[in-house]
């Protein structure tokens, strides 16, 4: 994701919430904060563990309606978020937890799900 769609979200999703005006030290000091939570803070709700789990058996799903396909794409790409290199900038590894979590929070019956 690039930095300047991160700023542009976290600026937007600031003045949406608290109504200040963009460049007032209340909006910039309220942009540092949501920037430090996201790059730093730990979300308590993501267990590591348990999306993983939960991916495995997502694949494992597939793979029993016939759907090889779907269930490589999906360990695939998983793996791969996984094996990123932790760089400078880059999304802190428990924020890719909390991504995936997302992703299968937002799935309705991903077996049903044409994805072409």
């Amino acid at each position: 994701m690039s930095i300047n769609i991160v700023n542009d979200s976290v600026e937007k999703l600031v003045f949406n919430i608290t109504k200040k005006q963009a460049g007032t030290d209340d909006y910039k000091k309220c942009v540092k904060t949501v920037h430090s939570t996201l790059k730093f803070g730990k979300f308590g709700s993501t267990s590591q563990k348990e999306i993983l789990k939960k991916y495995k058996g997502l694949a494992e799903k597939f793979r029993i309606h016939a759907q090889e396909a779907k269930a490589g794409f999906l360990e695939k790409y998983v793996s791969s978020l996984m094996q990123r290199p932790m760089v400078e900038g880059s999304t802190q590894l428990h924020t890719r937890y909390d991504i995936l979590c997302l992703f299968l929070n937002l799935s309705d019956s991903p077996l049903h799900t044409n994805y072409s």
